[in-house]
């Protein structure tokens, strides 16, 4: 036992990160040579030999380089939650199906291998080969699908079990929607959310509803519920209507939604997330703004909602400063625990069709405004917070 080395000791020979390390031995690659459980504590002991032998197999045939090639990547370097995994690497490298452009010292983790050039262009970016992936894979991600749809995240993974949508690669359990396939889906099928204005009941009976008066959908079971995708020609037969209440060309509230929601979709950071009492468009760094559509008043609102007392304390706290930021003015409204800061738009272009993009435009515009104001100053807050409550703590020790 005395000539075993533990995990650490084995990660010192390869010359690579103890997280690498553990990588490496949960998926197989290297093979521990005793589980001790002496002493009260599990140690996983190796083999000095076997750790060389495996870095071998790689260095010895690997020539010794004087500079870091530009598109080459160090064993040791490989980020771990990059779409291409390290342990996915290693595994190409020993199967030569990536190359090995040489090394720069002795041990496993100075061999340079050759990756994509977003994997080896990233620098400190650790997603950017994921983003640089998924704009060059064909097809529609799922949660684009759902959003442009207007349904949950959970429906479209059920039409894709049923067998209603089509993925890229069937044999891949994360693979994209077929685009084509999708689009041909839209046009003939609808969210039940466009008919609860025509039916007149809450957004969880409209489906039923529908179903009732003789309108095709298709049954779905989500979770513990039922949900309902309708058939566009069905519903405009059985409830006589001359167009889908989402058709773009109408110039009506619903319309507008769908355009505006495609257009923040493609030019910014915000997705939209719900249509649930007014939209509700979020950033991935938490800012979330409510957008109430007023098309009897021409008008539009838009701002973010607080509804923890935290949160509200904070908001509150740096109101002077957010007015003097924000460019334009601003309402603060407290009303049943709800902080709501907004701004307010006059839109006569709500029921003029072709108007729509200069109102689209200005409503971009008072978004990007919301983010440059709110969204840095909500992380350093929180990173205030934590560090904060974490030196009371620690004066609380004893």
């Amino acid at each position: 036992m005395s000539s075993l080395v533990d995990r650490d000791g084995a990660a010192k020979i390869l010359g690579i990160p103890r997280k690498l390390l553990n990588v490496l031995v949960h998926n197989g690659l290297i093979r521990l040579f005793i589980r001790d459980g002496g002493l009260g504590r599990t140690q996983d002991m190796f083999r000095p030999e076997a750790i060389r032998q495996f870095a071998a197999r790689i260095v010895d045939s690997a020539k010794l380089l004087s500079s870091m090639p530009s598109n080459g990547c160090r064993l040791n370097r490989l980020r771990l939650r990059a779409k291409t995994s390290a342990t996915e690497v290693v595994r190409r490298v020993l199967a030569n199906k990536i190359a090995v452009l040489g090394r720069l010292g002795d041990k496993f983790g100075d061999v340079v291998v050759a990756l994509p050039e977003p994997q080896a262009a990233a620098g400190n970016d650790r997603f950017a080969c994921a983003r640089e992936t998924q704009k060059q894979a064909p097809g529609i991600g799922r949660m684009d699908a759902s959003i442009i749809f207007g349904s949950r995240y959970e429906v479209i993974l059920a039409l894709i079990r049923a067998g209603w949508l089509k993925t890229v690669d069937p044999r891949s359990p994360r693979s994209r929607i077929d685009s084509d396939e999708f689009e041909a889906f839209c046009r003939r099928y609808a969210p039940t959310r466009i008919y609860i204005s025509v039916v007149g009941c809450t957004a969880r009976l409209v489906g039923a509803m529908l179903s009732r008066r003789g309108v095709k959908t298709i049954k779905l079971t989500v979770g513990r519920y039922q949900v309902h995708v309708v058939d566009r020609k069905s519903a405009r037969k059985a409830l006589d209507l001359e167009r889908d209440p989402d058709v773009v060309d109408e110039a009506g509230a619903e319309a507008f939604t769908s355009a505006l929601g495609e257009e923040c979709r493609i030019r910014t950071a915000f997705k939209l997330q719900s249509r649930t009492n007014g939209l509700t468009f979020k950033t991935s760094n938490g800012l979330a703004l409510k957008l109430l559509i007023n098309l009897d008043g021409r008008s539009v609102r838009i701002g973010p909602h607080y509804r923890t007392r935290p949160a509200i304390e904070r908001m509150e706290a740096r109101k002077s400063q957010i007015v003097s930021a924000y460019p334009g003015p601003l309402t603060w409204l407290k009303r049943e625990g709800v902080l709501m800061i907004e701004d307010h738009l006059d839109a006569p272009e709500l029921t003029d069709r072709g108007q729509w993009p200069v109102l689209i435009e200005r409503i971009v515009s008072k978004m990007e405004a919301f983010k440059s104001t709110f969204e840095p100053s909500q992380r350093v807050q929180r990173m205030s917070t934590r560090s904060s409550s974490a030196r009371s703590r620690r004066r609380e020790d004893p």
